[in-house]
C-alpha cells in the first residue's frame, strides 16, 4: 500500500485540435508530494517542484506538406528527498539546491496516414514508417543538479524521403551547441 499526498498552489491542463494536429499542455506551480506506506522502501518521500510545464504537439492526419510537431518539459526548482541525496551524495560534498530541467524541441514531419484511421495503421507494412521528420530543432537543453549545469542547442535537417533506402543514416545536417 502507498499513501500519496499532493497539494499545489494552481494547476492548468488543456487540449485543442485543429488544422490536423493535436496539442496537448499542462502547467503547475508550487506542487509538494509526500509519499508514505508499505509499497516503498523508506518512512516517507517527499518533494516539491516550484514549476512544471509540458506540451506535446502532433499532426494526426496524413499530409504531402510537413506539418509542425513538437515536445516541451520544464521542471524548475525541483526539490529531491534528502533519502535520495543520501544515495547520491552519501558524503555531502554536492551542492543541494534544487534542481532544473528544461527540454524542448520542435520540426516538421510528414505523415502517411491517418493516425484516427484504424485501417490505415493496419495497413502499414513492416518496412514502411507512417511518419517521416523532415527537421528537428533543440529549441532548449538544461539541466543543473548538485552544482553542475548543461545546456544545448541544435537542429537537423533529414534526408529526403526518396533517399532513405540508399542512406546510411537519415541525417542530412546536423549541428549542436
Amino acid at each position: 500500500m502507498m499513501h500519496m499526498v499532493a497539494e499545489t498552489q494552481g494547476t492548468s491542463i488543456g487540449a485543442n485540435i485543429a488544422n490536423g494536429s493535436f496539442n496537448y499542455f499542462g502547467s503547475s506551480i508550487q506542487t509538494e508530494v509526500v509519499l508514505d506506506g508499505s509499497a516503498i522502501p523508506f518512512p516517507q518521500l517527499d518533494f516539491g517542484i516550484g514549476n512544471a510545464e509540458f506540451a506535446v504537439t502532433m499532426p494526426f492526419l496524413a499530409s504531402d506538406d510537413p506539418e509542425t510537431f513538437g515536445l516541451k518539459l520544464a521542471l524548475e526548482n525541483l526539490r529531491l528527498p534528502e533519502i535520495a541525496w543520501m544515495m547520491i551524495d552519501p558524503t555531502g560534498q554536492m551542492a543541494h539546491d534544487p534542481a532544473a530541467l528544461k527540454f524542448d524541441i520542435s520540426g516538421d514531419m510528414m505523415l502517411d496516414v491517418d493516425l484516427t484511421n484504424p485501417q490505415d495503421m493496419m495497413d502499414l507494412s513492416d518496412d514502411k514508417m507512417p511518419l517521416f521528420p523532415t527537421d528537428l530543432a533543440l529549441n532548449e537543453l538544461f539541466l543543473s543538479i548538485a552544482g553542475a549545469t548543461l545546456s544545448g542547442t541544435g537542429n537537423a535537417t533529414f534526408i529526403d524521403r526518396d533517399d532513405v533506402k540508399e542512406a546510411q543514416l537519415p541525417l542530412k545536417t546536423g549541428q549542436a551547441t
